[in-house]
């Protein structure tokens, strides 16, 4: 009796333990640790379109012949035109700016570009593989779902700026090499673990605690985002115009014309 009563006692025990203490899940936020300076410094895609781009300067033109063709979805339309009337007009150089704007006062000097591969097996494990601006490759699992990164181009992490050209997919399948962190949000190499791919892999875990919410959130945006402009009917593509006009080094003699509307001509 004593010996049931203190196997009871045990189970109960452990039972309690494990409720204060549960194994962490790889839905759970990773515990934020000391990191004064990391955040996306990039807009984050959310689904939502971007604004339009700088307007098309319209030129003044004289067509001087026209030849159109049809291709599978749209027509091909090719103008020879005279000189645009005014002179040839481009964008104001203000405006260059507004494309390539000031980076922010406070973005570090120092910046790591990072070509990223990654696949998430079963929404579970991410298999990375990187390389780095000096050409290091890497690769490393870890439980972070990388399709919540998908939004992300740039972000900083202590006085460094990472910059990311990153491809994201998803398998159903989990390969037997797969292997779990050794803490949620953690990674684990397989190759080329150097103090510099380590410090790439816990500013990553460091991105992820401290931003999770909001990439979590951007990304239930662009998923709900594809679904709806799938769900559109395809825009019908627009005719392609391409004007182009001479601009010989001397006027062209009058044997030189000739042949070039006779080739013109055999063309159409």
């Amino acid at each position: 009796m004593t010996r049931s009563f203190l196997l009871l006692f045990l189970i109960l025990s452990s039972s309690a333990a494990s409720a204060e203490n549960p194994a962490p899940k790889t839905s759970d936020p990773i515990p934020q640790t000391a990191s004064p300076n990391t955040r996306v410094t990039s807009p984050l895609a959310d689904g939502t379109p971007p604004p339009p781009g700088l307007p098309i300067p319209q030129q003044a033109f004289g067509i001087e012949s026209s030849r159109t063709v049809q291709l599978p979805d749209r027509k091909l339309i090719i103008r020879r035109v005279g000189p645009p009337v005014g002179g040839f007009h481009t964008a104001e150089a203000d405006t260059a700016e507004a494309v390539h704007p000031k980076p922010e006062a406070d973005i570090p000097p120092e910046t790591e570009l990072l070509h990223i591969s990654a696949t998430v097996h079963q929404s579970r494990l991410t298999h990375v593989r990187g390389w780095t601006s000096a050409g290091q490759e890497f690769s490393a699992w870890t439980d972070i779902d990388f399709m919540d990164f998908s939004g992300v181009s740039s972000f900083i992490h202590g006085n460094r700026q990472y910059g990311l050209i990153m491809g994201v997919g998803s398998d159903e399948s989990m390969p037997r090499e797969a292997m779990f962190p050794a803490r949620h949000g953690g990674f684990r190499f397989e190759k080329g673990e150097t103090p510099g791919t380590s410090d790439i892999a816990a500013a990553f875990s460091a991105l992820y605690a401290a931003e999770w919410k909001s990439l979590a959130a951007a990304r239930r945006s662009r998923e709900a985002a594809g679904k709806k402009a799938a769900a559109q009917p395809p825009v019908p593509p627009r005719d392609i115009v391409l004007s182009f006009w001479d601009k010989p080094s001397r006027p062209l003699t009058d044997a030189e014309k000739a042949r070039r509307d006779s080739l013109e001509e055999g063309a159409r």
